[in-house]
């Protein structure tokens, strides 16, 4: 019985050190990905904006 327990008290601080971690995670790949966009943008700004999408924009109308 008291093996169960502390087999529990263990699993339980496993997935709380787990939640830390992911939320860690999360956070830096937020971070990263804003760098990312913001780097992209910074980018565009400097080669005149646009995007370079030179493809034509079809819809409905054009079938």
């Amino acid at each position: 019985m008291r093996r169960m327990i502390e087999e529990d008290h263990l699993l339980f601080a496993q997935k709380a050190a787990a939640r830390i971690r992911a939320k860690a995670l999360k956070e830096e790949d937020h971070r990263r990905f804003e760098e990312l966009l913001k780097k992209m943008m910074e980018e565009e700004e400097q080669t005149g904006g646009g995007g370079g999408n030179k493809e034509p924009g079809i819809g409905i109308k054009d079938w």
